[in-house]
């Protein structure tokens, strides 16, 4: 895990550590208990367990990269890109992102949802009349 956290962030990160224990685990975010840090220390882990066994896809979703500080979520969407496996992930609000990793993600990108491309093709936001 640390290696991929000193890939996301500079300047001597708070690395993550995790205990694996008989009925529990431990997962300790060296007090850098941030929701955004949290949540990348939980993609460090899913890259380490993701690297280092036959798990053969990785599926991220969108919520995980809300809270992630921008320069620590483009090199997060870089190395998704150094796995030979497959990876998936659901991402939005790319105009915040440098130019360089907005053409990354489309060039990517296999399927794209809008207000007119629904999945379903129903809006779920909508209320049902009474």
């Amino acid at each position: 895990m640390a290696m991929y956290i000193d890939i996301f962030y500079q300047d001597h990160p708070a690395h993550p550590t995790i205990k694996l224990l008989e009925t529990s685990y431990e997962f300790n975010h060296n007090q850098d208990t941030g929701t955004g840090k949290s949540h990348a220390n939980m993609i460090a882990l899913d890259f380490s367990i993701f690297e280092h066994t036959y798990l053969p896809v990785l599926i991220h979703d969108l919520i995980l990269f809300k809270n992630i500080e921008v320069h620590a979520c483009e090199q997060i969407l870089k190395t998704y890109l150094s796995f030979d496996k497959q990876t998936f992930i659901a991402i939005d609000e790319l105009k915040k992102y440098s130019a360089e990793i907005i053409d990354l993600v489309k060039r990517v990108t296999f399927l794209e949802l809008s207000p007119q491309r629904l999945a379903f093709k129903k809006s779920w936001k909508k209320l049902k009349a009474s």
